[in-house]
């Protein structure tokens, strides 16, 4: 496998795992919200730790991101993209807002 497949099978890796650290957090927040009184604290830090892989996972697939984009835009014009056209188009919506 050459190093750009190798990159486009990290960033898809880094964005399951995103997500999958998304549901965690929602399951947490679940939890604290609807937590005893008792219970409180623990959901709380459960819910912040939660909070803290959440953000770890998307600043890695975030810099995984630009680093498929850097080297998408470094290709000479007419070139084949590292992204399929369903993640360019992603790509594209996301950097315009």
């Amino acid at each position: 496998m050459n190093a750009d497949a190798q990159l486009i099978d990290r960033l898809m890796e880094m964005y399951v795992e995103w997500r999958e650290e998304c549901a965690g957090l929602w399951a947490a927040y679940e939890r604290w919200s609807k937590g005893t009184v008792a219970n409180r604290a623990l959901a709380h830090a459960a819910y912040t730790a939660a909070l803290d892989r959440e953000e770890w996972a998307c600043r890695v697939y975030a810099d995984l991101t630009v680093r498929v984009a850097s080297r998408t835009a470094a290709r000479s014009p007419g070139s084949e993209s590292l992204l399929p056209p369903r993640a360019q188009a992603g790509m594209a919506a996301a950097l315009s807002t």
